[in-house]
């Protein structure tokens, strides 16, 4: 695969050669704990910024307005029960035969992201910075 890379030291962009070795999905414990985890996101309209009243780490400082903006949060309309189930049928047609063709590979690592994004960012880090250390 070639992908485009831009190189800070030249300042110009760049064609690489990547080679696909790793597959890192980023999942949550399970549906159920999926479906509570994002039908508890809350946004601000105004700047982007996303929250989760169910994860400590990712509430608002005050409930229901932006920490960066100082917007009103919402959630949005289509993040329902229902909505989540036809979501989560997608992946399980779709998704789940991808991560076991990884799995049986020995090319699949798991993050979990039922914490919050720092907490995921970092098991991505840490996966990633292993397989460097590997080759």
């Amino acid at each position: 695969m070639r992908y485009s890379v831009l190189s800070p030291q030249s300042g110009f962009i760049r064609k690489a050669t990547v080679c696909l070795h790793t597959f890192i999905p980023i999942c949550a414990d399970s549906a159920t704990g999926g479906m509570v985890i994002i039908m508890q996101q809350i946004k601000c309209p105004n700047c982007g910024e996303v929250f989760n009243n169910l994860i400590e780490e990712s509430k608002p400082k005050q409930e229901g307005i932006c920490d960066k903006c100082h917007g009103n949060l919402t959630s949005r309309d289509d993040d329902s029960e229902e909505t989540f189930e036809k979501r989560y049928q997608i992946y399980q047609k779709e998704t789940e035969p991808l991560i076991k063709y990884y799995e049986g590979k020995n090319m699949a690592y798991h993050v979990d992201s039922s914490k919050d994004s720092d907490y995921a960012f970092k098991g991505i880090e840490q996966i990633i910075g292993g397989l460097y250390d590997k080759h």
